[in-house]
């Protein structure tokens, strides 16, 4: 695993830690390092979060892209490598998700991405408040 690679998965594993933790200063510092730096996309990642969390708290039986999104990284299935102009995370397999879906035709990566083997209730799907 390269340099950056691993700076990546380090940094999406401590937001997830962080969220998980309602820890708002962990939330703020990792955020800002997965952006280099750059305090207004990481502002903008940080609300894309908040933004989710409203949309799971409002579930209407759809989930939406970014929910989609959302479980997966909340999994560990995928990290988010890098943050757009515009604010939204920009995603890519982590190793775990490499093995879930290595071995399945394309067309089925998207479920064995977003479930575990495990049944969650709605509260842990959607852990960000």
């Amino acid at each position: 695993m390269s340099v950056d690679r691993e700076r990546i998965s380090l940094g999406n594993a401590l937001i997830r830690f962080a969220l998980k933790q309602g820890d708002a200063t962990a939330i703020l510092r990792t955020t800002l390092q997965l952006c280099k730096g750059d305090r207004e996309k990481a502002d903008l990642l940080s609300l894309w979060f908040i933004d989710v969390g409203k949309s799971c708290k409002e579930y209407l039986g759809t989930m939406t892209d970014n929910q989609v999104f959302m479980r997966m990284w909340m999994l560990g299935n995928v990290d988010i490598k890098q943050v757009s102009e515009s604010g939204k995370p920009i995603f890519i397999l982590t190793k775990k998700g490499f093995e879930r879906v290595r071995h399945s035709p394309k067309e089925k990566w998207c479920y064995k991405l977003l479930w575990d083997n495990h049944q969650a209730s709605r509260d842990e799907e959607c852990v960000i408040s």
